[in-house]
């Protein structure tokens, strides 16, 4: 147990935190975690300027100097997130023999810290704002129309991957659709004639991917439903849940470990999620802290591609 007034990590809670079930929140798939990085800095311009033509002839003269460092590089500032929740010890005794109460707790303070980050990265990626390159569905287009069109992988996807391709270089490599779209978007003709393309298909996700029906992979880009559940009204109100992604499908790039040129969006971690507790004597208690420190990093933004409105 902590001493009153110190506040100290707590390792177990913090392995315990890290081992939830997190499926329902992809902002780290789409925006993946890079540990270790400066609390500030700024990274390389994005540009596709590899394959330009250069006079590469050097024979009896000095190689051609290439300048890469063209541009404004791309700039991060970290900032600590944090919440907490204090426990009474009386209360801790009530609760014991239903359920542990620094693990419940744990576990709703990290459900929304990690909501926190989900919204960050969605308000970048749903922005048409940001995300210049999009289009919204109206009529037949929509999945949930009674006279849809089937057209969104014959017609919808090869226009998106191709302009990802043409601007960026980059071959798209996820798809990120609502589950309230991808209920509508399983019965697409095309969804249909996929067949799986791997048995771990129908358990991805902790096996929301099968619920809706839809395979792990199509057109070569991963499957990823996003379904992470918000509730919009302030405290006190009536509640207002909704999908964090709204009505939009999101087709992008998304970065691998390697050295990359181009990239679209980052969560850059100055230090990792962790969980603290703290004691009080006044009254007699442990606050449950969870911490994590990182800034969503905007790239090259042509890596991804919105499609708005896919239901009504």
């Amino acid at each position: 147990m902590a001493t009153s007034g110190t506040t100290r990590k707590d390792q177990f809670l913090t392995n315990l935190a890290l081992t939830y079930p997190t499926g329902t929140f992809i902002g780290t798939q789409v925006a993946p975690v890079r540990t270790g990085v400066r609390t500030a800095d700024s990274v390389f311009v994005d540009a596709d300027d590899s394959i330009k033509q250069v006079n590469d002839e050097a024979d009896v003269v000095p190689a051609n100097q290439i300048n890469f460092d063209v541009g404004t590089p791309y700039s991060y500032k970290t900032t600590r997130k944090a919440l907490s929740a204090t426990i009474l010890d009386k209360t801790q005794r009530n609760e014991e023999s239903i359920v542990k109460s620094k693990i419940r707790e744990t576990k709703k303070l990290q459900n929304i810290l990690r909501m926190k980050h989900e919204y960050r990265v969605a308000s970048v990626l749903t922005s048409s704002s940001k995300v210049t390159n999009y289009a919204a569905l109206t009529n037949t287009d929509r999945f949930d129309n009674a006279s849809y069109a089937n057209n969104f992988f014959t017609t919808k996807v090869p226009a998106a991957m191709t302009f990802i391709r043409n601007n960026t270089g980059q071959v798209a490599n996820t798809i990120v659709i609502p589950f309230e779209a991808a209920m509508y978007l399983a019965n697409d003709t095309f969804v249909r004639d996929i067949k799986y393309q791997n048995a771990l298909a129908v358990v991805e996700q902790s096996g929301v991917l099968a619920k809706v029906g839809l395979p792990a992979y199509i057109k070569g880009m991963k499957v990823i439903i996003a379904d992470a559940r918000v509730n919009n009204a302030n405290e006190g109100e009536t509640a207002s849940k909704g999908n964090v992604w709204g009505k939009n499908v999101l087709i992008g790039y998304v970065p691998g470990n390697d050295a990359e040129d181009t990239f679209g969006i980052m969560t850059m971690e100055y230090e990792p999620f962790a969980v603290y507790e703290e004691r009080m004597t006044n009254p007699k208690a442990t606050k449950i802290i969870v911490d994590w420190d990182y800034a969503i990093l905007e790239a090259d933004l042509a890596c991804w591609y919105l499609y708005q409105t896919v239901i009504s």
